[in-house]
């Protein structure tokens, strides 16, 4: 199961990157990465508290 999200999220990241080189410009690209890295700077503390939990 692990293996299919990273996956999912490969797939998601290409298709997200190459939509913001196509509307915007390839410096749009680090943009994106910039913003899926904040996304998982939050969203890593709640994982954690998650998987504590059990």
């Amino acid at each position: 199961m692990l293996i299919a999200f990273g996956n999912v999220g490969i797939a998601v990241g290409t298709a997200v990157g190459g939509v913001a080189i196509t509307v915007f410009s390839i410096r749009a690209a680090a943009g994106a990465a910039c913003l899926f890295a904040v996304i998982l700077l939050a969203l890593l503390p709640i994982r954690v508290r998650l998987s504590n939990r059990v």
